[in-house]
């Protein structure tokens, strides 16, 4: 999120799950072993020492507990690591608690048990809003459920932030399943998304289901291509988004079976937007371009995703165009990602 907002992870895989998604497995996303929730003391040492390494003493501060279901524990497991929280909470100004939580445990009187806490942020794992997806997936709950989430949070809880998470590529995903999703982000209004592409890890169900020749995930190519139209939407209507593509944690050790895991995936995502805007703006300009000089202003910042990995935004267009050459002009005082566009003789 912001530089000046620091989060504390706990992580508790699997803890709170009422059972294992097809494509789950916290462990190696986490590099955690299964589930060793810690005591009081252990935790909050570890934050004072998280806490020490940071250079700016003035930062808000969440901790944040990961990896599991935080709101599908038991009540009293959920109320002992809200005190912890709190007590670390209440030994400085600007901090406060998230978590995240799977959309069918969200209820009434789940919410109850966060009166009086810091919560500042609730994450949902909605990862489609197709119910054939959701069934395929094993995900264990509907598209209602994630509906009912939404509405229960935004109604009962006016002033905390909202995110989800959501994952192109899972079984029996069609286009429509995409549309489905994406006119549920306009409903939620989150105030962030992360986009994690499926990628098959070692010791699921999808493993097998692949290994059996029964399942294939997205190529990277496709996954990008899904993910660009994601976020371009969601950039339309003023979702941030925070994150896409899995952490690089999950690819060491050869833990991913198959999949479009990529170290730079959300930088490939980025590169694919301008993509597709260039083309747009190149034939809505309806000038000549065979053998013209293509020149594109934009910020600095900017101009690594605008080239695309290894030069290759610039040589499909030229490709597919005609171009005799593409230049960048810098401009700092071009808002970053946006860009124009001139076509010239030389």
């Amino acid at each position: 999120m912001m530089n000046n907002h620091i989060i504390i992870p706990v992580f508790i895989p699997f803890y709170g799950c009422p059972n294992k998604c097809f494509f789950c497995n916290q462990n190696l996303v986490t590099g955690k072993a299964a589930p060793a929730l810690p005591e009081k003391g252990e935790l909050l040492s570890y934050f004072d020492t998280f806490l020490s390494y940071s250079k700016n003493l003035q930062s808000s501060v969440e901790i944040a507990f990961f990896g599991g279901n935080f709101l599908g524990m038991e009540n009293n497991v959920i109320l002992k690591y809200l005190e912890i929280a709190d007590t670390f909470c209440k030994g400085g100004s600007n901090r406060g608690i998230r978590f995240s939580t799977r959309p069918d445990t969200v209820s009434r009187e789940k919410i109850a048990l966060l009166s009086g806490y810091n919560i500042q942020t609730i994450e949902l794992g909605i990862q489609s809003m197709d119910d054939k997806v959701l069934r395929k997936s094993g995900r264990g709950h509907t598209a209602k459920d994630s509906f009912n989430a939404v509405e229960l949070i935004k109604s009962e809880l006016k002033n905390i932030k909202l995110g989800l998470q959501i994952m192109p590529g899972l079984p029996g995903e069609t286009r429509q399943s995409i549309f489905k999703t994406l006119k549920f982000l306009q409903f939620a209004k989150p105030d962030y998304l992360r986009i994690y592409p499926l990628v098959i890890l070692k010791n699921t169900q999808l493993e097998k289901l692949y290994n059996k020749g029964l399942f294939k995930p997205l190529t990277l190519e496709k996954a990008v291509d899904i993910s660009s139209l994601i976020r371009d939407f969601s950039v339309k209507n003023n979702i941030k988004i925070i994150r896409m593509g899995l952490p690089s944690e999950a690819a060491q050790n050869d833990n991913i079976v198959s999949g479009p895991w990529h170290p730079s995936f959300g930088e490939l995502v980025i590169s694919k937007s301008f993509y597709k805007k260039a083309v747009i703006k190149i034939i809505v300009s309806e000038k000549e371009t065979f053998e013209k000089t293509l020149l594109i202003h934009l910020n600095p910042s900017f101009e690594s995703a605008a080239r695309g990995l290894k030069n290759s935004n610039f040589h499909n267009l030229k490709k597919r165009f005609g171009f005799k050459n593409i230049a960048v002009t810098k401009d700092s005082s071009i808002i970053p990602e946006s860009f124009f566009i001139e076509i010239k003789s030389d």
